[in-house]
């Protein structure tokens, strides 16, 4: 049987990890089903023959791209703020909250950066050419 005090520690570490990796991957990994910025950009080179549209579009996913990584290098520092705040014998939970709820905050705008990127994208793009995006992907 594992100690008490051990069971607590794994329980922070599961929770830290959902907290942190959770709802971010979640938003990092779902801009078109789960494929990254990159695929999603090699798609849309290869269905869009316009070149100024292709062009176009890929750069709307290259500035998606640029936010969430400075979204995610922000969620970063907060989970290393985190981490030691909870390493500390005098540490409050009103402290722990503040940095929950920063995180929600960065959380929340990488989902709405997300969508946002995701229908600009949609309205670049023709109904054919959209599902062909989406028909690379799923192959």
């Amino acid at each position: 049987m594992i100690p008490l005090s051990r069971q607590r520690g794994q329980v922070l570490i599961l929770l830290f990890g959902f907290m942190f990796f959770g709802g971010a991957s979640s938003t990092a990994l779902l801009f078109l089903h789960g494929h990254s910025p990159d695929d999603l950009k090699k798609a849309v080179k290869s269905v869009v023959t316009d070149p100024s549209r292709s062009k176009a579009a890929q750069s709307g996913v290259d500035q998606w791209e640029k936010a969430l990584d400075a979204q995610l290098k922000s969620l970063g520092k907060a989970r290393e703020s985190f981490v030691k705040l909870v390493r500390r014998h005098d540490a409050t939970r009103l402290q722990a909250d503040a940095i929950s709820a920063t995180v929600d905050e960065s959380i929340v705008e990488m989902d709405r950066d997300m969508l946002d990127a995701r229908f600009q994208l949609k309205e670049q793009l023709t109904r054919a050419e959209w599902n062909a995006v989406l028909a690379r992907l799923n192959q």
